[in-house]
């Protein structure tokens, strides 16, 4: 299962998903910047991370682990 969490910057999606990780087993949290954001971030740049992403979370999914 691949969770998302959007929100405004400092509305405490970091700190709800830890919370609810910390509560559940096998579950994974990432923040999707912290691949670092370059200056700037173009549409192709976010597609790029977007696909890594998802294939990190493919990965985890066959270890049974939700995202």
């Amino acid at each position: 299962m691949l969770l998302k969490l959007t929100g405004s910057s400092c509305s405490g999606k970091t700190t709800l998903a830890y919370s609810v990780a910390d509560r559940l087993q096998r579950v994974a949290v990432h923040d999707f910047d912290a691949v670092g954001v370059p200056e700037g971030p173009d549409r192709h740049w976010r597609h790029r991370v977007t696909e890594l992403w998802v294939r990190r979370a493919l990965e985890y999914q066959g270890c049974g682990i939700d995202v």
